[in-house]
């Protein structure tokens, strides 16, 4: 099968910050411990499991105090989503030694979000239900929250300062989508579209790949919302046959035989290990073939391809 490689694949600079973060602190023999993981370091379960065979123990409850109150000593580990005020202030009162991984990009938009309501601006945030950078921002400032499946005409009557921004890793394209339908409603609204540059870049040559293909392949977790993103891109804005792969061993869930071409991409928290694992199956693809990964979580964790 010819395989056409969108670049950037593989590991973002925040993922790779907060997995380097993590690694040098663990290597720390003076670490109090035990030591907890907030949620999921990155939305990658095969990175995840990597750092629980180092030791690591993972609360991932939605609710983010009722996860810390779990915790009694130690050290707790902040994820890259970012975390909020009330949970940092939590862990220091119990003398926890804290290891903030939280991504340059999602620290931005707290400031941003910060320094408009101080002038006095209302604040629409459109971010994911339940996610942790939404959750964080939701109990950190008074945003109005949206999703992309809000009904817009319910949302209430502000006055004319507001800005529209957003969480890292929804879709370029649906933030201005929602921004113009959003203008109907509040006619000076200002948008501060804030999807990080790494999520924003793997949109944007997604949608602008004019390569030939008849099927796209995006290599993710699930869990992941700009892997989601590119999924849906696939499908709705390049409207061609697109799956999701979270290892290799995925392609025995599909029959691929009839694909000659296909354009593959990776979303901003899938190892590089993986994404090659699966390049190369897909340049010798059989469907006769039981795929099996040969990685092990060392591979997880490295931040070059």
């Amino acid at each position: 099968m010819k395989i056409t490689k969108l670049i950037p694949q593989g590991i973002c600079k925040g993922v790779a910050r907060a997995i380097t973060i993590v690694n040098k602190e663990l290597k720390n023999k003076s670490i109090k411990k035990p030591v907890y993981m907030l949620g999921n370091l990155v939305h990658n379960k095969n990175i995840m499991q990597g750092f629980i065979d180092k030791g690591v123990i993972l609360i991932d409850d939605i609710d983010k105090k009722s996860a810390i109150n779990k915790i009694t000593e130690g050290t707790v580990i902040f994820t890259a989503h970012g975390i909020s005020k009330e949970i940092i202030k939590i862990a220091e009162e119990k003398n926890l030694n804290i290891i903030d991984t939280t991504c340059n990009d999602v620290t931005k938009i707290h400031s941003l979000i910060d320094s408009y309501i101080k002038e006095n601006y209302s604040v629409i945030f459109l971010g994911v239900s339940n996610h942790p950078e939404s959750n964080a921002i939701i109990n950190d400032y008074p945003v109005l929250f949206i999703t992309e499946n809000t009904i817009l005409d319910t949302l209430p009557k502000l006055k004319d300062n507001i800005i529209l921004t957003n969480q890292s890793t929804m879709s370029y394209n649906n933030v201005k989508k929602i921004y113009h339908l959003l203008l109907k409603i509040y006619p000076k609204l200002i948008l501060a579209a804030e999807v990080c540059p790494a999520t924003r870049l793997r949109q944007e040559a997604l949608i602008n790949s004019n390569e030939f293909a008849d099927l796209i392949v995006v290599v993710g977790d699930k869990l992941s919302n700009n892997t989601k993103m590119l999924e849906s891109i696939g499908k709705k804005e390049n409207k061609k046959k697109t799956i999701l792969l979270e290892t290799v061993e995925d392609l025995n869930n599909y029959d691929l035989s009839n694909y000659q071409s296909c354009i593959i991409t990776s979303g901003a928290s899938t190892p590089f290990a993986i994404v090659h694992e699966i390049i190369t199956a897909l340049e010798t693809y059989d469907k006769n073939i039981t795929y099996t990964s040969k990685l092990n979580t060392e591979d997880y964790l490295k931040l070059k391809g």
